[in-house]
């Protein structure tokens, strides 16, 4: 039990790091406009005029600025550092934590989405919408994810009633 805590500690420890760091470089410059571009496209998709630039979107009533806790890379890295301390081969924990960036990758997008047609339409509705509920949904979404994952595992590897 210690060297699975050990091991999730360090894999964060490591993933937050590289997050600050890739902040601070401004490496995920990049990111942000993907996030924003792709949230602009699906607006547009659902009837709603928006253009990004860079990571602003930008709608006839309103910008919206992407930043960094918009994007789902906070939610990932809690993702990946629970998968890498399971008990699966590599390979599944590869493949785990690629599906659950794109999971999540999606979800943010939901969650984008959304929150645009809250500030559009409830305004007032904005800031529990983004701080509260979305927030909170994340974590369980992430949680959630995880648990599908490790589940998923356990029963393709383990019938109670084969090994008497």
């Amino acid at each position: 039990m210690a060297r699975i805590a050990s091991t999730y500690i360090l894999a964060l420890a490591i993933l937050g790091s590289l997050y600050m760091l890739f902040l601070s470089q401004g490496i995920l410059n990049s990111y942000l406009n993907f996030n924003a571009y792709g949230t602009s496209t699906i607006l547009n998709f659902l009837g709603q005029p928006a253009k990004a630039t860079a990571n602003i979107i930008n709608t006839p009533g309103m910008d919206l600025k992407i930043i960094p806790e918009c994007t789902p890379l906070l939610p990932a890295i809690i993702l990946i550092a629970s998968m890498a301390v399971g008990r699966q081969h590599l390979k599944e924990k590869l493949y785990g934590m690629f599906v659950g960036f794109i999971a999540l990758s999606a979800i943010n997008f939901v969650r984008t989405v959304s929150l645009y047609f809250v500030a559009a339409h409830q305004p007032q509705w904005f800031d529990n919408a983004h701080l509260i509920l979305w927030q909170s949904l994340m974590v369980v979404l992430t949680i959630g994810l995880w648990f599908l994952w490790e589940k998923s595992y356990f029963q393709s590897r383990y019938i109670p009633w084969s090994n008497p």
